[in-house]
This record gives structure tokens, C-alpha cells and sequence, in this order.
């Protein structure tokens, strides 16, 4: 099967969720692809993994962002165990996924997938399906039976995705960062350490890392690869590392790579990086430059608390063949979440739009130099 999308999307979390919206929302004559990370292993998709291998929380992210019905309350977290918040989810998400003669059996089988794995959890922990999602269930019951490709393909057809979807890597995957001789292991102790040496410190998979097949053919034959915004190490990383080839086929081809800047910094692993550090760390991982990479040149409308941290603007310091700046206003809205989500680490999103036309420019501009103005920022 040929698989040549015009955009394929490194996704990790909430950010790369954001720009998949804003994609298949302003860019819907363009083949899309969304590669979601699955190393997670905190939270509810880390007490999943013995029901999935693979991490699902950041796949139920994509999927909802790109689908067409609205199923924002797949993630939404269940707040007791009483199974009651079970059956009106299930409820909720059959009336807005079942459209007549449409997809019935995909529905039918997610389910069947969520009722069976939250009464497990329920069942087999005292938190019962506190803190879980319904997506979930969904996504780790239909893993435990057609494998998590498939129950990527099935989710996606209920809720009618208007964007392939494919996980990164297959099979139980755990990353360990190496901060100065320093190990750190799992996703989540890396995203929660504070690194010691920021422009130094690597992730890497613990064992032989298996990229899936679907999603390596999509990358290496993009015409325009995206790194999302997100941690450049738990988030993105991982990714890079994984797909490497893919990188160097897709490069071989004529095909770019862009990557977009995080608004802001995070103060443990992150604190006081500009635009080149974010190029550095993921040259490095991925082995390859970035083409050109998105920065928010706009630190007026972003949130009092999280000015301070802005990612300023700094030419990459690569030598020649450094990749190009694009500086405009991505600064969106502010971040509204769940009580019981702790997912979104930051106080403001990308403008899911702005991103998708400086990416469409850039797409039709391939060749040529954008047409977008870059605006220097003092650093």
C-alpha cells in the first residue's frame, strides 16, 4: 500500500494533538499523517500497560483532535469508582459516534472494549476507574484484541478521523535519559526530573526500538515532516530517535523537516532556552537539521505567569545549513483543563491556525524562500 501523505506530524502530547486540529480544521486538501508517542508510562496509561504494551493516552489525544464527531469527553477522567460514570460515558459517546449505516461494527466493537476493560480495572484495583478515560479503555481493550495498529484504524473510523493515524513504535517500549552520566528511567521520572545539563543530556529506547511499519513508510515519504511543540525530551525525542532512517530516506527524497518552538520554557528542563537550543536537541536526536523551524514572536499576549519564560528568538548557531526562523504570532488560547488532568503543562496553546498556514507557505514555497516575513527578536 502506498502511503504518500503531504504532511506527516511527530506528535507527543497535548501540543501535537493542537496542531493535528488545526490541520485537518484549515489544511483539509492535504494528506495528513499523525504519528503518536507510546513510551508513556505514568498515569492511567501507565497502569494500562499490562492490558496494552503499548502507551495509548497520547493516541486517545490524536484521535479525539482529528475526529470528526465530537468525542471531547473521551477525555475526560472518571472522578470515583463508581461505574455509573462508565455507563454515561459509554452512552455519551454512542450517540455522538453512531451515524446510520455508518461504521456501526467499529463502534460496536469499542464498546464492547470499554465496558469490558474499565469493569477489569475496576475490579482488580481499589481506585477502581478513577483517573482513567474512556478513550482508554477503549484504545487498550481493542489492543488486548486486534493489537494497538488496529485499534488505532478502529477508533479512528467510529469517530470518522479525517487524518491517518498511526502509533510510533510497536510493542513494550521503556526510554531512560542520560543527564551527565546521571541515568533516568521510564517517561515519566524524565519528565518530571530536573536536568543538570540541559545542552548535553540524551534519550534513548532501553532495548531494541521497533518503529511501526505504517508509520515509518508515511514519514519517509512526506513530503513536509513536522516535530511538534512539546518536551523536547520525553515528548519529541523519542521519535526522532526511533525514526532516524525515515528521517534520512525522507531527506533523500527532497522532503523537508520543520519543527515548532515551544511558546514557553519549563523551568526543570527547559529554563532559559531560545530557538537554538530547541534546534540543537533535536538535530541531535533525530541526526539531521531542521529546514526551518516556527517561533512565537508574539510575548505581549502571552499569559502574566508565563512571560517571563518565553522562548526568545537566537539564529541557530549551526554553521551553514542552519535551518531558516520563521517568527510570527502563534501565541493561542489560554489552556482550560480538567481538575483531574494533569496532562497540559503549560498556561497557553499554539494558534492551532496560524501554525497550519505557516505550514501550508511553506509547502508551497518548497524551493523557494517563504514568503512569511521573519521578524528579529533581540536575544
Amino acid at each position: 500500500m502506498e502511503i504518500s501523505p503531504d504532511i506527516v506530524v511527530l506528535s507527543g502530547g497535548s501540543g501535537g494533538a493542537n496542531l493535528a486540529q488545526g490541520l485537518v480544521e484549515n489544511l483539509g486538501h492535504r494528506r495528513q499523517a499523525i504519528i503518536g508517542a507510546t513510551w508513556d508510562n505514568g498515569g492511567s496509561t501507565g497502569l494500562l500497560r499490562d492490558r496494552a504494551p503499548e502507551a495509548v493516552g497520547d493516541l486517545r489525544r490524536i484521535i479525539d483532535a482529528v475526529g470528526q464527531a465530537d468525542t471531547t469527553h473521551l477525555n475526560t477522567r472518571f472522578s470515583s469508582r463508581d461505574l455509573s460514570e462508565l455507563d454515561e460515558a459509554v452512552a455519551q459517546f454512542d450517540q455522538v459516534v453512531s451515524v446510520p449505516g455508518m461504521a456501526a461494527r467499529q463502534v460496536g466493537l469499542t464498546i464492547d472494549a470499554a465496558y469490558r476493560v474499565g469493569h477489569e480495572v475496576n475490579k482488580a484495583s481499589q481506585r477502581g476507574i478513577r483517573g482513567h478515560t474512556l478513550g482508554n479503555f477503549i484504545l487498550a481493550g481493542l489492543a488486548q484484541e486486534q493489537g494497538i495498529l488496529s485499534a488505532v484504524r478502529t477508533l479512528s473510523i467510529a469517530v470518522r478521523a479525517q487524518a491517518d493515524i498511526y502509533p510510533a513504535v510497536i510493542g513494550p517500549q521503556e526510554i531512560e535519559m542520560d543527564d551527565g552520566g546521571v541515568k533516568i528511567r521510564g517517561e515519566h521520572a524524565i519528565d518530571t526530573h530536573s536536568v543538570q545539563h540541559p545542552y548535553d543530556a540524551y534519550v534513548y529506547f532501553r532495548e531494541g526500538v521497533s518503529p511501526s511499519s505504517l508509520a515509518y513508510q508515511a514519514l519517509s515519504q512526506a513530503r513536509l515532516v513536522v516535530a511538534a511543540p512539546g518536551s523536547p525530551y520525553t515528548s519529541i525525542a523519542p521519535g526522532l530517535r526511533a525514526f532516524r532512517e525515515a528521517l534520512a530516506e525522507q531527506q533523500a527524497r527532497g522532503g523537508l523537516f520543520a519543527g515548532v518552538a515551544n511558546l514557553v520554557n519549563m523551568p526543570h528542563d527547559t529554563g532559559g532556552w531560545r530557538v537554538s537550543d530547541y534546534a540543537r536537541t533535536h538535530r541531535n536526536h533525530a541526526r539531521r537539521p531542521f529546514d526551518v523551524i516556527l517561533h512565537n514572536s508574539n510575548y505581549q499576549d502571552l499569559p502574566d505567569a508565563a512571560r517571563n519564560r518565553a522562548v526568545q528568538r537566537h539564529e541557530p548557531d549551526e554553521g551553514e545549513g542552519s535551518p531558516q526562523v520563521i517568527s510570527s504570532n502563534f501565541v493561542g488560547h489560554a489552556t482550560v483543563k480538567d481538575a483531574n488532568d494533569s496532562a497540559v503543562r503549560t498556561e497557553v496553546t499554539h494558534d492551532k491556525r496560524a501554525l497550519a498556514e505557516a505550514l501550508e507557505e511553506i509547502l508551497l514555497t518548497s524551493g523557494t524562500t517563504p514568503r512569511r516575513a521573519t521578524i528579529s527578536v533581540s536575544s
